[in-house]
């Protein structure tokens, strides 16, 4: 991040700062064309949001913090410099106030390390890189701080392998649940020579917890006016990391500043603070417009000598016309729109006090915009949702024929039912809430209604936190605790909640987030299962629950192989267990969780290729006879058939479809017996971390669980209802995360389809 400073006692605006072009390779490297590609995931609304913040007292840093409204989950603060060895310089902005202060609010403290656009500075910390690693550890364990954001920017190609390796000492010394990060360029023409040139994004990304792009600085100190950073631009930059980098690793950075030229002037392109441009367009009656092809606001004011003088980095602005770039709430809202449409891991910014602080009162909206063009208003908990049924339904005032029209509903749309039926007149009514929240009343008799519950929250801890509360309202003396960032390492725990008829509950790795602890004390439970060992759930959550008078028990293995058989350990030794992938962005052995906690078969975690040494040695020693294999060729390979087969395993059967929603079909029809359609639970095959501590309370209802498309109801699904004769109008439908994760338009197929039988 190009560094801004605080000079006499008002925001001033270096002028060295931000002053690189990003567009054009300072070593004269032709770039490449870059082609957007078509083919993304759906957007998961993500809980990770953060800010860096580098100027101010500590308490005008917390105060930045404090009007934030609650939306960022790490701040990365000016802590850690280079000295000209090599060695680490602790700044004087370093205060364990604001450390408290921020972990009271259960922010995490994660300081950037920064050369200050110092190639020399640079280049000398990673010639000593492993004493700076070593030393920026011993750092993070003194002052109690949650990790490294590595901001070393301006080194070149050539220092590309030193860069990466520093990377990975810290990664290797910081404790696992602690962050590393990385703050890299953004490079849409993809160079490999220059300053672009020193970032090994494969490499960076494997050892790295996330990448911080730095989506701005199109335009530049020195170069022409134009946008700080545009859509189209910021966007190819994404659509270029990706090639080389996981979008679970992708941070989008956006600015909080903008660039101004004079004209005339020989250099222009100044940084100027948000709220430094807000004052410039009131100040000298500026007329803003909003450049459609940017979709970036620019200003063009004019100062004239009898004009009040501004100050702007100890540079005055002199009388003349000036063109002004910056961002704004709709700019802003844009490069949300990009975080959703290639669902990136979240956001970042640069930097906290440039902001015009209204922003945040529409950040957490631009995160999860509303759904009022969406064909139903999705409530959480229990609905009755109507399906129309005539070709025609007209919306009364009240329930009368002859009452107002609201409104016109046709064959097949979705209403939320309000209320219980009533009979008026002649005629039964059903009560729908309206867009407005109005009450409107429709005819009885050509709405098919179905019951339906919403299981969600604003992020997976709370989703996890109302899926126990629907199923375990009375409370439950075990709960289990699996994280939540890697969704895989607590599945096979599922089989485990389920034989302890227990809900699962998510966690951060590092920390215990204070709705989670209040719903473990809400449901009474006096013993907590954590599932993984400190670098999956940190010993400080394990102390936190035990100070508040639990019993806990840590079920872990050496690496996640291990660790899912060591919970089949705790759940009973058998002749029979499930083999599922443990790939982490499979979805595959979610839909057997319900079967598997029903008949309290482990679920097992296998590489692609070969059978684990742990996995493998428990098949043998415990002498497993039957095996069931979920999903298909490419995520378990035939070879591991063949190796369970040598085992002696007498029956190995594979259950897989041709994609994650036609294997959850599947996995319902080869168990129905054990899973019957009175409950059917719903799940994204795309974004199933809600869906799992659903796994559980879908054992509870004996239920199947079926994976569906974000937007749409696949093939195989839409079959699956149709066709299943057991599936009838009366069944309880129930939907596992909110409308980024399955929107109303796939929900109300699914219900039309139900209804049409």
């Amino acid at each position: 991040m190009r560094r801004f400073l605080l000079m006499m006692s008002m925001l001033l605006i270096c002028s060295g700062c931000f002053g690189i072009n990003q567009n054009r390779d300072p070593d004269g490297y032709e770039g490449q064309n870059v082609q957007e590609g078509q083919d993304f995931l759906p957007y998961q609304a993500s809980d990770f949001h953060m800010s860096y913040t580098f100027f101010g007292s500590t308490q005008a840093q917390i105060d930045f913090v404090n009007r934030t409204n609650g939306n960022l989950q790490v701040v990365a603060p000016s802590y850690f410099d280079i000295n000209t060895d090599g060695s680490l310089k602790l700044t004087n902005q370093l205060s364990s106030t604001f450390i408290n202060e921020m972990h009271r609010r259960n922010i995490k403290v994660v300081p950037f390390l920064s050369n200050h656009w110092d190639r020399n500075l640079g280049r000398a910390g990673l010639a000593n890189k492993e004493h700076l690693s070593r030393q920026i550890a011993q750092a993070i364990q003194t002052y109690n701080l949650d990790g490294v954001n590595v901001d070393i920017e301006n080194v070149t190609h050539v220092d590309k392998d030193d860069f990466t390796e520093l990377v990975r000492l810290l990664r290797s010394k910081v404790p696992h649940h602690k962050e590393v990060s990385v703050a890299v360029a953004a490079n849409p023409q993809g160079w490999t020579q220059g300053w672009h040139g020193m970032y090994d994004y494969p490499n960076l990304a494997k050892h790295a917890d996330y990448l911080m792009v730095m989506a701005y600085d199109e335009s530049y100190i020195g170069g022409s006016p134009g946008p700080v950073a545009s859509k189209s631009w910021v966007e190819k930059g994404i659509v270029e990391l990706l090639q080389h980098a996981p979008r679970n690793k992708i941070v989008l950075g956006l600015p909080f500043f903008g660039r101004y030229w004079q004209e005339g002037a020989a250099v222009g392109g100044y940084g100027v603070a948000k709220h430094m441009a807000d004052t410039l367009v009131q100040r000298y009656n500026g007329s803003i417009t909003f450049d459609e092809q940017s979709q970036s606001p620019r200003v063009n004011f004019t100062i004239r000598s009898a004009d009040p003088t501004t100050v702007i980095s100890g540079r005055t602005l002199q009388p003349g016309n000036y063109t002004l770039w910056f961002e704004n709430q709709r700019s802003l809202q844009g490069k949300f729109d990009l975080i959703r449409k290639y669902s990136l891991a979240g956001s970042g910014s640069w930097a906290l006090g440039l902001e015009n602080p209204a922003i945040w009162t529409n950040y957490g909206a631009w995160v999860m915009p509303n759904s009022e063009n969406q064909a139903v208003k999705i409530l959480p908990g229990h609905q009755i949702t109507g399906v129309v049924t005539s070709t025609t339904l007209n919306i009364r005032q009240e329930p009368t024929t002859t009452s107002s029209i609201d409104g016109e509903l046709k064959n097949g749309e979705i209403v939320i039912i309000s209320d219980e039926m009533i009979q008026s007149g002649d005629r039964n009514w059903y009560p729908i809430y309206l867009e407005n929240n109005d009450i409107g009343y429709l005819a009885a008799d050509y709405v098919k209604p179905v019951q339906t519950r919403n299981l969600f929250g604003r992020d997976r801890y709370m989703t996890s936190v109302n899926i126990a509360h629907a199923g375990w309202p009375d409370g439950s003396e075990t709960v289990v605790l699996g994280r939540g960032d890697l969704p895989v390492d607590a599945l096979p725990g599922s089989v485990l909640a389920a034989k302890l008829d227990a809900p699962l509950l998510l966690t951060r790795p590092d920390t215990l987030p204070t709705a989670i602890l209040d719903e473990i004390k809400r449901l009474g439970a006096e013993r907590v299962v954590l599932l993984g060992g400190e670098g999956a759930i940190s010993a400080q959550t394990q102390r936190t629950l035990e100070q508040s008078g639990m019993i806990v028990q840590r079920v872990f293995g050496s690496n996640r192989f291990d660790t899912s058989v060591q919970i089949a350990n705790e759940i009973g030794v058998g002749d029979e267990l499930i083999l599922v992938t443990g790939q982490e962005t499979s979805p595959d052995s979610l839909a057997i969780a319900p079967y598997a906690g029903i008949r309290g078969i482990p679920m097992l975690l296998s590489s692609s290729q070969t059978l684990p040494r742990e996995v493998h040695n428990y098949i043998k020693n415990n002498s497993v006879k039957n095996v069931t294999v979920i999903g298909g060729k490419s995520v378990i390979s035939e070879n591991i058939l063949q190796e369970l087969r040598l085992l002696k395993v007498s029956s190995v059967e594979r259950i897989s479809g041709t994609d994650r929603f036609s294997t959850s079909v599947e996995i319902a029809k080869r168990f129905e017996a054990e899973l019957h359609p009175n409950h059917i639970y719903f799940a994204s095959g795309l974004s199933f971390i809600d869906a799992l501590p659903g796994a559980a309370l879908a054992t509870r209802d004996k239920a199947p669980m079926i994976l569906t498309n974000t937007d749409t109801m696949p093939n195989s699904v839409s079959d699956w209802i149709r066709n299943d004769g057991r599936i009838h109008q009366n069944a309880q439908i129930n939907f596992l995360g909110g409308s980024f994760t399955i929107t109303a338009n796939s929900r109300a197929r699914i219900l039309q389809q139900i209804i049409s039988k």
